[in-house]
């Protein structure tokens, strides 16, 4: 879980006690002057006396000097200390805060190639059906039949993205591809856009799961502000293994209203309050987001509690068990919620090593 720096405070200066101070100024001058009337040899001049019974309150003058500057001392290398600490967690949140304008999304699942499908979902679409009872959801694409299953569901994402605006719009601006899942789908991928005469950039960031999110997030911010890239993915099941099939693209171009941020990972009994209320400030969000999203029912109680209502909208019936992949798809979804919605739209999936991810997609007009 992506908590916030802890530091412990420096250690506060005692400031020095006067009154003890001024008492022992008393005492000593007091002391030594009728200590020194006692001793002082009867005839010799007065004068001299005064002299010496000024000796002490000297020494206490430079004592209580001595003091003051290790007092000062340990107040400026406190609001020294505190300015770095503040710096560090200042920098932190920045790092925390960051998000993606996310322009374009598309999805291949089991409602098939049809956009629409996938912005209904929120509003419970119908089921899909499985392939067989109990077992896997898998989307149906184009086969080849001399290709592999991921490189042809990534031959037909590439031909459904090729299909919408997005390429027209930012191709040319085009400096990377961030891709999830295996080396023939990316290549399949390749093949599709050079098939229609779009090159892709050779730059190729490997993402996968919520730690990709924020790989992907990172590259996005070194690069100049007028570039874009080109994020998609591909999952499949391996053979004789129940789990779901999707695919997704991404155009990361400046300008877009919805802005996906960094996600999160909760393992075993972590605190879902937490981690929600580090999100949703992350996010600039005063409050819980008002939509929220779910791909596995396990991901649903802690976060009730916290204020992540998700239970009407979990989804994990459209799409099977997606594993690591989870994640994309599920912030898919609430950036299509947020920027139709023009809210906040949190997401959460189940993870693998029984842990869950979680993140938010909020609004800019």
């Amino acid at each position: 879980m992506k908590q916030p720096p802890r530091y412990p405070d420096y250690i506060t200066p005692r400031a020095p006690a006067w009154r003890r101070w001024g008492w022992g100024l008393l005492l000593l001058w007091g002391g030594q002057t009728l200590l020194a009337l006692l001793l002082w040899p009867e005839g010799a001049p007065r004068a001299a006396l005064w002299g010496y019974s000024a000796v002490l309150p000297l020494c206490w003058l430079a004592a209580l000097g001595l003091r003051l500057w290790v007092w000062q001392v340990g107040l400026l290398n406190r609001a020294a200390f505190r300015r770095t600490v503040g710096a560090a967690r200042a920098q932190w949140w920045a790092w925390r805060g960051a998000s993606v304008p996310v322009q374009e999304v598309t999805l291949l699942g089991p409602a098939g190639a049809e956009q629409g499908a996938y912005r209904q979902l929120m509003a419970l679409a119908r089921r899909p059906s499985a392939e067989g009872p109990g077992q896997v959801l898998r989307c149906s694409p184009a086969l080849d039949p001399h290709a592999s299953r991921a490189a042809a569901v990534a031959a037909d994402l590439a031909r459904e993205v090729l299909a919408r605006p997005g390429v027209a719009l930012h191709g040319p601006r085009l400096r990377g591809v961030a891709w999830a899942g295996e080396a023939a789908g990316l290549a399949a991928f390749s093949a599709a856009f050079a098939e229609a005469g779009v090159v892709l950039p050779a730059l190729v960031l490997d993402v996968g799961g919520a730690e990709g999110l924020d790989l992907l997030i990172d590259r996005y911010h070194q690069q100049s502000g007028d570039d874009v890239l080109l994020c998609a993915g591909v999952t499949t099941p391996q053979p004789g293994a129940s789990t779901g099939e999707a695919a997704f693209a991404w155009w990361l171009a400046p300008g877009a209203t919805a802005h996906l941020h960094r996600s999160d990972e909760l393992a075993g009994a972590a605190p879902a309050a937490e981690c929600c209320a580090v999100a949703e400030q992350a996010a600039g969000l005063k409050r819980p987001p008002p939509h929220c999203l779910a791909l596995g029912e396990a991901a649903l109680g802690s976060f009730a509690a916290a204020g992540w209502q998700a239970g009407a909208h979990e989804l994990s019936r459209y799409w099977g068990t997606l594993g690591g992949f989870a994640p994309f798809v599920a912030a898919s979804l609430a950036v299509l919620q947020a920027a139709d919605g023009q809210q906040a739209c949190g997401w959460l999936c189940e993870y693998p090593e029984q842990s869950i991810a979680m993140g938010v997609a909020v609004f800019h007009e």
